[in-house]
């Protein structure tokens, strides 16, 4: 859109980070595809200054209409819509970020948790298999052997992996809280397993919340912050799902509009 040409500060800083930010996305190649931000350089910060031009922006057209919703929904069709429509179509939007990730999936749960046909997450590992020859190494070096093997961790909707990752334990306390973390996932699927009604609802949200809890510990415990992440070279690259395929995977039923 060009906002940043309107960018006035006192700071050097932030505007050489403002200048770098644009020429970077100049050069992004294609310059037009779809998700271009995600193509720049991880040396490229991203400055939030950019993102509170666009939001003042609309939020001036919000108060000069005075609060008028139908002036402030043709504006956003007209100046908002057009950028979604080329660059972040639902259907092809992908996100990367584990956390973002997990946030969908379980926001899309909580939505239909009490209809047929919602496929819940599975979450699998290697984790106790590695802990098992921790605890049973009489010495020391078993116990390097097994922090040295790869770990790794898998989530699946309808047999499909959507995330994965594959590292190496940071420690073996990091191992064992893993470990733990996995083991009471296992015992809060088992128990949104037998619940179905919608008089259940409200119990089936709070199992979902603490999955999804238990989800982030998880993740964070073992270093997963993208969704297809490896230490290895051997682990082949795979295609993110974009948000609209994982919501096909976990509501098959759900006619599209």
């Amino acid at each position: 859109m060009g906002l940043h040409k309107f960018i006035a500060s006192d700071s050097t800083v932030l505007s050489d980070t403002i200048s770098l930010y644009a020429e970077a996305l100049s050069q992004v190649e294609g310059g037009k595809s779809e998700q271009y931000w995600t193509l720049l350089p991880p040396t490229i910060v991203v400055p939030k200054a950019v993102a509170d031009v666009v939001e003042a922006s609309f939020a001036s057209i919000v108060v000069d209409t005075a609060f008028d919703e139908v002036m402030v929904g043709k504006m956003f069709s007209c100046i908002c819509l057009p950028f979604y429509d080329t660059f972040c179509r639902y259907d092809s939007l992908k996100v990367v970020e584990m956390h973002r990730v997990v946030n969908f999936i379980f926001a899309t749960l909580r939505q239909r948790i009490t209809h047929r046909g919602v496929r819940m997450v599975q979450i699998t590992s290697n984790l106790t298999t590695i802990l098992r020859a921790i605890e049973d190494a009489e010495e020391e070096e078993p116990v390097v052997e097994a922090l040295l093997t790869e770990l790794w961790v898998e989530l699946r909707i309808a047999e499909e992996v959507v995330a994965k990752v594959v590292s190496l334990p940071r420690s073996a306390v990091h191992l064992q809280r893993a470990v733990k973390i996995v083991r009471e996932i296992e015992a809060v699927k088992e128990a949104l397993a037998g619940g179905a009604g919608e008089e259940e609802g409200s119990g089936l949200v709070e199992k979902l919340d603490k999955l999804q809890y238990l989800t982030w510990q998880l993740t964070k415990t073992v270093g997963w912050k993208s969704v297809f992440q490896s230490v290895t070279l051997q682990e082949e690259e795979r295609e993110v799902y974009s948000l609209a395929q994982l919501r096909r995977l976990i509501l098959p039923n759900e006619v599209e509009e």
